[in-house]
């Protein structure tokens, strides 16, 4: 059974990545193939899926519908070109393939409608809860093109609400859990990997546990030095940080962060005034998401993933491309309670929040 994955995104990739591991438990000869509408598709190289040809890292870090701008600098830097050669690569492999899953928004669709087959298609990007009180009223986040669209597809919604309203709207659509969370529970190893080595942290009933999440875009350089500033009114709290390295954040460029925010180091982690701050392997995430509080999170997947799993994530809008205001009012209808928006950051503001959410348990579920 041959089977072509597409899809347009980090995130989407390793959802992809995810799926294709549960497929292959089911069908052991599954040979799977990969087309990726953007960046690298570095999930599917460490899976040992094959890369179809086209490749392309957009400057929007696949943020351009978030604004024109952005959109505009991704044609500048050859997006239409790309396109182009991707669905020229899809057609002439028509006919090539018995399965196909397309995984994140509409374009990821598209793509795969272009094979002319009927194809799977997980939306790990739209849920209707994003829409409040008009999604739960029966408004779907999907307009009717890409209804249209979908009319042969086999949809699997990220929800039950979006999955309900799509059939509403004549869909095959259905809910049948979340890979973002399921994962966790993967015999054959969770996307992010396990944990290699020993972890350099050790859980201190005395120092409460906050993770650190920047984020795995170009800009969690930039969001984690905004993370330390925003720190600053608790450093005289006996509090452990743990930072979840995202591969943006690589060990050549923390050190010179968080000594330029008045960090110092130690054999086994960092230190400002009574908090301590550990440099910890995504593989320890699932781990950390036990130890930890709260998290303070900029990032999509992630601030998902800990909500699911019952830590509160408090977040603020940044100037990079992901973590804005709208990204920020939107992620918290989705995550409700479990997602505290401050809005712009405010050292004196998340401090506050910070204090409040470690005196009141109820917070932790």
């Amino acid at each position: 059974m041959r089977v072509l994955l597409i899809s347009n995104g980090s995130g989407e990739d390793r959802i992809a990545v995810q799926l294709a591991r549960a497929w292959r438990m089911v069908e052991p000869e599954l040979e799977l193939e990969a087309l990726v509408l953007v960046g690298e598709g570095l999930f599917y190289q460490r899976a040992g899926i094959e890369l179809l040809p086209p490749r392309f890292n957009p400057p929007s870090q696949g943020f351009a519908y978030l604004h024109p701008d952005l959109l505009w600098q991704d044609v500048c830097a050859g997006l239409g070109r790309h396109l182009r050669q991707s669905l020229d690569c899809l057609k002439a492999r028509r006919g090539h393939y018995t399965a196909v899953l397309a995984v994140g928004d509409i374009v990821a669709a598209f793509a795969a409608s272009r094979l002319h087959q009927p194809f799977a298609f997980y939306g790990s990007a739209l849920s209707d809860y994003y829409l409040g009180q008009a999604g739960e009223a029966g408004k779907s986040s999907y307009d009717s093109l890409q209804i249209r669209l979908l009319r042969s597809a086999l949809v699997f919604a990220r929800d039950a609400l979006t999955a309900a309203n799509l059939r509403r709207r004549g869909l095959n659509a259905h809910f049948d859990g979340n890979p973002m969370l399921d994962c966790f529970d993967d015999p054959s190893g969770d996307y992010l990997d396990g944990p290699s080595g020993e972890c350099p942290y050790r859980p201190d009933p005395t120092h409460p546990a906050i993770l650190l999440l920047p984020g795995s875009h170009a800009d969690a350089p930039a969001n984690f030095g905004l993370m330390l500033r925003q720190l600053m009114p608790l450093l005289d709290q006996p509090l452990d940080y743990l930072l979840i390295q995202a591969p943006q954040l690589t060990a050549e460029s923390l050190p010179a962060v968080l000594r330029s925010n008045g960090w110092d180091s130690t054999a086994s982690y960092w230190m400002r005034g009574q908090a301590r701050l550990w440099l910890l392997d995504t593989g320890w995430f699932r781990q950390a998401i036990d130890w930890g509080r709260l998290a303070i999170g900029l990032a999509g997947t992630a601030n998902e993933q800990c909500v699911g799993l019952g830590l509160p994530v408090i977040s603020f809008a940044t100037p990079g491309h992901q973590y804005s205001w709208a990204f920020g009012e939107a992620q918290q209808r989705l995550l409700g309670a479990g997602l505290q928006f401050l809005g712009d950051p405010h050292p004196q503001l998340l401090a506050w929040q910070v204090k409040r959410m470690l005196a009141e348990p109820g917070y932790r579920a």
